[in-house]
């Protein structure tokens, strides 16, 4: 799958919990004391895949994808890879990161991704302003 630095179809911000869970496989929901957790699969042209997005005020504000798989790519990028490579790559492309605990943020995007034993694991996007729905919804 090629990711961007905005979250593929059928995964939206701004959507309430009811309107995605119709397009997920298996859904399970979570509600927490301040925000509900939607978990499971995905369809993504023909590629499944495990999600989990999460609510705040009833609207989604964050997605995340939570294996990436060989052949995967982040703006052609390939990952997933090891991510100090992953984030020379991104430099090579005057794409800026910062490297947080857990993992690396691609700075003034919204879009992370979770580092597990030393490699790129997982990719999220988190809505830069939640209140905004970018597709004019």
């Amino acid at each position: 799958m090629e990711f961007s630095t905005h979250p593929p179809e059928p995964l939206e911000f701004g959507k309430n919990i009811d309107d995605l869970a119709s397009r997920i496989a298996d859904p399970f929901r979570r509600d927490l004391l301040s925000m509900e957790t939607l978990r499971g699969t995905a369809d993504f042209n023909g590629e499944s895949r495990y999600v989990k997005i999460l609510f705040e005020k009833g609207l989604s504000t964050e997605c995340e994808v939570l294996s990436l798989e060989p052949g995967d790519t982040f703006l052609g990028i390939p990952v997933p890879m090891r991510a100090t490579k992953f984030q020379n790559e991104l430099k090579k492309r005057d794409i800026p990161t910062k490297k947080e605990s857990g993992g690396i943020t691609v700075t003034g995007t919204g879009v992370s991704f979770y580092v597990f034993e030393g490699e790129t694991a997982t990719i999220c996007w988190t809505a830069m302003d939640p209140d905004a729905n970018p597709k004019g919804d």
